[in-house]
């Protein structure tokens, strides 16, 4: 039988706040995302129309 006095790593890292302390914490768009679920409008999001190059690195190979 497990003690009540042990508590899991995930039980210990736990962050207990209102949601008045969330809002002012956070932005409107990081609030609504990380504490009700939201998602943003589909081809709205600031990676949509990326055009930027990337550079791959072959170091080691």
């Amino acid at each position: 039988m497990e003690d009540k006095a042990e508590t899991t790593k995930a039980e210990q890292a736990k962050v207990v706040k209102t949601d008045a302390e969330w809002r002012q914490q956070l932005t409107p768009e990081q609030f609504k995302v990380t504490r009700q679920k939201g998602t943003e409008r589909a081809f709205t999001g600031a990676y949509h129309d990326h055009k930027a190059t990337s550079q791959v690195s072959e170091q080691g190979a």
